[in-house]
């Protein structure tokens, strides 16, 4: 992923401090997330990755679609969301795990 920073507890936080960087983040939890409600069941042995569009965290959080977007490329940025590399022209993100979690862990230990 081009232009994106190193995934620091510093840069995450930083990110979260804007107040409509935080409410994407929170949309983005709630429908991307590792608790996240199946509303279907999924059949055996499969993987579901769900995706949030600037269109649906804009409907979740009141925020214009614009804004949504730009916060969504924040977070990007930060390495708290990743893109839609499945479907690039539907502009999805989900949450990136992994990133968080390793900068839990390193907060955790220092």
């Amino acid at each position: 992923m081009t232009g994106m920073t190193e995934s620091t507890p510093a840069t995450m936080l930083a990110a979260l401090h804007d107040p409509e960087q935080l409410q994407v983040f929170a949309a983005l939890i709630a429908a991307t997330g590792p608790g996240r409600q199946q509303s279907w069941p999924d059949p055996p042995n499969t993987i579901t990755v769900a995706y949030l569009t600037a269109t649906g965290a804009a409907k979740r959080t009141g925020l214009s679609v614009s804004d949504a977007e730009q916060a969504f490329q924040a977070l990007e940025q930060a390495g708290l969301a990743l893109p839609s590399s499945e479907n690039p022209q539907r502009n999805g993100w989900r949450l990136n795990t992994d990133a968080f979690a390793q900068a839990a862990s390193g907060m955790m230990n220092q």
